[in-house]
């Protein structure tokens, strides 16, 4: 199979799509050249040219960006060359119904009620003035269920017109995210836009405020660094072999003046969701000596004091041990190194200068892109929630089978635990499947949900299971490819939060008679999804 950068290497627009026999322009115009293709698969696709090469590729970085934080944008997006050596951006084509935008009706009547919120945070941070767009074009598109779907993802240092903003309004492409206020009111009165229009509410929506918070902060810098060094290893590649290399060079330095700005950026937008008390784990932060958002995910080669990280494993389980009155037994040194040496370490570990009471962190180990916790250890709680959130800001599928305290902290991160009725379907997954590694003995489920566990040389226990969402779907695919799921189900779950609940209860009768599920397995199936 060809990787995806063989494919780049191809990526003349005439030899990738075919030209699509409904010509029309979009409905309302565009300010840049477009035009509809159709893929080899039949798939329609719009091929975008910008006032210039760096504005496409500004908005390739924003929509890979968009992306990263799982905003909702066109599902498949990338950059091609057309047979004039002109860079365009080619997306798929939205589905749903784009949001009304004129000056006689308010829009904002139709986004009420949508998930628009949620990207409120990664609008700001990304700068983007022109999200909703100017009329009679909106650049919004809205489904059945209330979610909303971004084009025209401009942003940056670009306006929508292909002027940048730093040499055309000095001062308003900076380190300072100043557009919490103009396009959300937050922190003073927002300018009269379509934005603010579309955000100004939310100032007066704390769960709303809350939920665009948790969007933002499921994405570490390091996450946007690369995503950044993605796109630039791109446009070396199809600018070297279609001999376009100004394409490359003013990549390169736009994205050495940007970088620098977009990290203060996220510095500053983080800085100011904790000084409008928005975080959900403010109380956390306001404890001195953590810096929650610098991370600190190690191997254990990466450990520099090791005899002290063993000495924190051992005093942690055998205070553990002596409250519960367990009788469990810490593993041997040996035993202990042996198992280290496959695990990711986060939060703050031992080395020099750090006192002993400073220390905790948690434990995970990798197998196979998924990460399956292993402990939480040392006297530092906020150290320890540090290491939590480190690990859950990586945004890849986490499981694992922990003491409550461990599963109840692990909820403020995102993740669950399933009904008994679900856990019931997974647990039998899990154990037999080579992808995972759990380790142990695992029993009966108990009906609190604890798992009954017989571990190697330490003893039997009760855990409890917790995984974020990633991790979940994951298991509901391998659970619908071994049919426990079918396809009547997926598709009542799609609709399962807009019905009312005497709806839900006529809509079981659905449900294969050999699958065990109530309303209960059904709604958390359906938050999931």
């Amino acid at each position: 199979m060809r990787s995806f950068n063989d494919w780049l290497k191809e990526a003349k627009e005439t030899d990738l799509y075919d030209p699509h026999p409904d010509t029309k322009p979009p409905e309302g115009g565009s300010s840049h050249e477009l035009y509809r293709l159709k893929g080899k698969d039949g798939q329609d696709f719009w091929s975008k040219a910008a006032a210039s090469n760096l504005q496409t590729v500004n908005e390739y970085l924003a929509w890979k960006i968009y992306r990263l934080f799982n905003i909702n944008v066109a599902s498949n997006a990338h950059l091609a060359v057309d047979d004039n050596n002109k860079l365009r951006l080619i997306s798929s084509q939205v589905s749903s119904k784009q949001v009304p935008l004129d000056y006689t009706s308010s829009f904002s009547d139709v986004l009420s009620g949508s998930d628009i919120h949620k990207g409120f945070f990664v609008d700001t941070f990304l700068g983007h003035w022109d999200v909703v767009g100017t009329a009679p074009r909106s650049n919004l598109f809205i489904d059945d269920k209330k979610r909303v779907t971004r084009i025209d993802l401009g942003g940056l240092d670009f306006r929508a017109t292909g002027l940048r903003k730093s040499k055309t309004i000095p001062g308003s492409w900076g380190p300072e995210v100043k557009e919490l206020q103009t396009m959300g009111g937050l922190g003073g009165d927002s300018m009269k836009s379509n934005a603010s229009l579309a955000f100004n509410k939310l100032k007066n929506e704390p769960e709303n405020l809350k939920q665009a918070v948790e969007v933002f902060n499921r994405v570490s810098w390091s996450q946007v660094q690369k995503t950044i060094s993605d796109v630039v290893e791109e446009v070396t590649i199809i600018s070297k072999e279609h001999g376009i290399s100004e394409i490359l060079d003013e990549t390169l330095k736009y994205v050495e003046e940007i970088k620098s700005v977009l990290e203060s950026r996220f510095v500053d937008l983080h800085k100011k969701i904790k000084q409008l008390g928005l975080d959900q784990f403010s109380e956390w932060q306001k404890l001195s000596g953590i810096l929650i958002f610098s991370e600190e995910v190690l191997t254990y080669d990466q450990i520099e004091d090791k005899e002290t990280l063993y000495k924190t494993y051992f005093d942690t389980y055998s205070n553990a041990n002596e409250k519960s009155g367990s009788g469990l037994k810490p593993w041997s040194k040996k035993d202990f190194e042996w198992r280290a040496e496959k695990w990711t370490f986060a939060g703050i570990t031992p080395k020099e200068g750090v006192p002993f009471e400073q220390i905790g962190f948690i434990t995970a180990r990798e197998k196979n892109g998924i990460y399956k916790l292993t402990g939480m250890q040392g006297q530092n709680t906020k150290a320890k929630i540090k290491g939590l959130m480190e690990l859950a800001n990586l945004g890849k599928p986490i499981w694992g089978a922990m003491d409550k305290d461990f599963t109840d902290r692990l909820k403020k991160l995102g993740f669950s635990t399933p009904p008994k009725k679900i856990m019931n379907f997974l647990l039998p997954v899990i154990q037999s499947d080579p992808q995972f590694s759990s380790g142990g003995s695992w029993g009966s489920l108990n009906d609190d949900g604890g798992i009954n566990f017989d571990l190697s040389g330490i003893g039997a226990t009760v855990k409890y299971f917790t995984a974020n969402n990633q991790f979940y779907k994951i298991m509901i695919d391998k659970l619908s490819a071994q049919g426990k799921i079918n396809s009547k189900m997926l598709g009542l779950l799609s609709k399962w939060d807009t019905m009312p609940g005497a709806m839900k209860q006529m809509s079981m009768s659905l449900i294969p008679k050999d699958i065990d599920l109530d309303i209960e397995s059904l709604d958390w199936l359906a938050s999931v999804l």
